[in-house]
């Protein structure tokens, strides 16, 4: 899996933070605010080639990190927010 990231100014005071695991097809997103930490796991394992629709994709974080995901020649390409601030 290729992570594609679109950089945006993270909300909230403290700033909210997003951190990615990538393993395989299988990508880890935890959502940090202040202390309150949330993690989720979006399995794409077995998606066939062509454009997923991220609108069905469910998420228990307070925010759908996952802009777009395509698989093409089986290579799997997601494209997420992008919270650091550097």
């Amino acid at each position: 899996m290729q992570l594609r990231l679109v950089k945006q100014v993270p909300p909230g005071d403290p700033p909210h933070e997003l951190v990615y695991e990538v393993e395989g097809d299988v990508l880890t997103v935890t959502h940090k605010a202040g202390e309150v930490v949330t993690v989720d796991v979006f399995d794409f394992t077995g998606t066939p080639d062509g454009k997923l629709d991220v609108d069905s994709i469910e998420t228990t974080l307070p925010v759908q990190p996952i802009l777009a995901a395509e698989r093409v020649n089986g290579v799997l390409t997601v494209t997420v927010l992008d919270w650091r601030r550097d």
